[in-house]
């Protein structure tokens, strides 16, 4: 199964985070499939408008704990390699050529959060809970804060 889906309808390209049942929590495979398919629908002259959506009831919980829980046995070199990794993720969204939308159905909690926050526009159902929760657990959300205070 793709962890992420790609489709173009009326010069719309879809881009659908395809992880539900892990709440599409972001692990390193996910991320390096967003970065991959940002890349072809900025190429994708087809293609004027990006709509950034999920699969599920949630848009995106933040990192996969199962992968957050495997990061503590890394070394320093692996753990920036990960950091960098989501970084060229967000930058990637955030300088994009083309519009971003995020369309939030669900909970954007952490690194899910940091995913709507780099998109140029969040639409939203009245029932989505945004947060950088990862500050309970002593993280402190500092890839997504340098697009965040711009955005502010």
């Amino acid at each position: 199964m793709k962890l992420v889906d790609y489709s173009v309808k009326d010069r719309i390209g879809y881009i659908t985070l395809n992880r539900p049942e892990k709440r599409n929590a972001l692990s390193f495979e996910l991320v390096g499939e967003l970065k991959n398919t940002f890349e072809q629908a900025e190429q994708d002259e087809h293609v004027k408008v990006i709509v950034l959506k999920a699969n599920g009831e949630t848009f995106c919980a933040g990192a996969d704990l199962a992968y957050l829980q495997k990061l503590q046995s890394f070394s320093r070199e692996e753990n920036l390699e990960d950091s960098r990794h989501l970084k060229e993720l967000f930058y990637k969204i955030y300088t994009l050529n083309k519009v971003v939308i995020a369309q939030v159905q669900g909970h954007a909690l952490a690194g899910g959060c940091g995913l709507a926050s780099v998109c140029d526009f969040v639409f939203a159902v009245p029932e989505a809970k945004f947060g950088y929760t990862e500050v309970k657990i002593g993280f402190i959300p500092s890839i997504v804060m340098v697009f965040l205070i711009r955005k502010i």
